[in-house]
């Protein structure tokens, strides 16, 4: 679990900071692109719960994006979700483990896994 004090909503930006995202080549520039169309004010920089920027910085750094994340407010698990399945296997072989599972339901998603610095 994250080290969020109690009460923080989920949808709350209170404990997040924006971080600039990267313009490697093919790994974000599309999303860059697709987020500067959509007319978004802050479009090359995005809000993460401050507890999860090291997990996405470390997935960034490996070539494998991201579609959003959530450290759980100390109420769920963390989550990460990929943009493209074809990060699955390289999410696995670094050691993440899939976040498909909530109080007993599953959700049969592939492309969400827990934090694992949180």
């Amino acid at each position: 679990m994250c080290k969020c004090r109690n009460g923080i909503e989920f949808g709350s930006y209170e404990t997040s900071v924006h971080i600039h995202i990267p313009e490697q080549g093919h790994t974000m520039s599309s999303y860059i692109n697709n987020r500067v169309a959509a007319g978004l004010n802050e479009a090359r920089t995005i809000a993460i719960d401050e507890c999860m920027v090291q997990d996405i910085l470390f997935l960034w750094g490996r070539g494998i994006r991201t579609a959003g994340c959530c450290c759980g407010h100390n109420r769920i698990p963390s989550m990460i979700n990929i943009l493209d399945v074809c990060d699955y296997n390289k999410m696995l072989g670094i050691g993440y483990i899939q976040n498909h599972d909530l109080d007993g339901v599953e959700f049969g998603r592939t492309d969400t896994f827990f934090g694992m610095f949180v």
